[in-house]
């Protein structure tokens, strides 16, 4: 019996943080998935520069795209940004975007 309350103490923690890694998982990739949460960087490329600010995008720097499609996806300000896409304003969106500083690079 003490091999086996042993084994429990080493484990246990092991399966608790393994468990609670799996969770954290999850969650994001649900998160990621869902409809809450659209992908709003294409409709704001094209809002600023049109196609060819969103070829741009793309064209030579995909670790940068990729992080500025991350930061997107896990935006807090998604919904501003839908409300000021939506309103049609041209100045701004500096004020709450993660990505105004690539967007300004890209319009360069």
């Amino acid at each position: 019996m003490d091999t086996f309350l042993a084994s429990l103490a080493i484990y246990a923690p092991v399966a608790i943080i393994v468990i609670l890694a799996l969770y954290v998982v999850v969650t994001l990739w649900q998160r990621a998935l869902s409809d809450d949460h659209p992908l709003l960087l294409g409709r704001m490329l094209a809002h600023e520069g049109g196609p060819r600010l969103a070829n741009a995008a793309v064209e030579g720097a995909e670790l940068t795209f990729a992080l500025a499609v991350r930061r997107c996806m896990y935006c807090p300000s998604q919904q501003q940004c839908n409300e000021w896409l939506d309103s049609g304003k041209k100045a701004g969106y500096a004020e709450f975007c993660p990505n105004a500083e690539f967007i300004q690079h890209l319009k360069r």
